[in-house]
């Protein structure tokens, strides 16, 4: 019975051994973002293509904040504006890299849930590698295509670079939030 004990241990011991040395050589990767992000834009029914995106499964749109107004495009290129206030610039003044692009997939993620996501405009290996570039991205259908190294990035595959050199995805944000009765829509990281 000793032996057998003795056996067991030892077997216990080298899978643990086992899993800390894969856990441990290789590196974790997080699917959201690490920098601050923040949006709070209402109302979002006066912008015909956000409207559109946090709506509708499929449909995307990018979110260009300039110094006096959002600039909102959705994929067939049909776009909005709407001031900036001084209520947004004293308390809710937006963050993020290069503007945002959000909207539904069209596809169910794992939970079979079809969430809002949001992600960031700038390419990310260019921002990552080239000195904080910040090369915006363009819009079609659920990619995004970068003209500068010519990557594309596949919107409902978590932003993962499906054409082009391999890379890092998309910066994603964590939270995503569109409120419907409030017709408010709130992105933070």
């Amino acid at each position: 019975m000793n032996r057998l004990f003795r056996a067991a241990v030892q077997i216990a011991l080298a899978v643990s051994l086992m899993l800390f040395s894969v856990s441990c050589g290789e590196k974790a990767t997080d699917r959201y973002a690490h920098i601050r992000a923040f949006l709070q834009f209402r109302p979002v029914s006066a912008s015909g293509p956000l409207l559109s995106a946090v709506t509708n499964p499929g449909m995307f749109c990018t979110i260009r904040i300039g110094t006096t107004h959002f600039l909102f495009t959705g994929p067939t290129g049909s776009s909005s504006s709407w001031p900036i206030t001084d209520v947004v610039r004293n308390y809710g003044q937006p963050e993020c890299v290069a503007g945002f692009v959000v909207g539904i997939a069209s596809t169910p993620d794992m939970n079979g849930q079809m969430p809002i996501i949001a992600y960031d405009l700038a390419c990310p290996n260019c921002y990552a590698g080239d000195a904080m570039i910040t090369k915006e991205l363009t819009l079609s259908g659920e990619k995004l295509t970068c003209s500068r190294c010519h990557r594309v990035y596949d919107l409902q595959s978590d932003g993962i670079v499906v054409s082009g050199d391999a890379g890092q995805p998309l910066l994603r944000y964590r939270s995503v939030a569109y409120n419907q009765s409030n017709d408010l829509l709130v992105i933070m990281n």
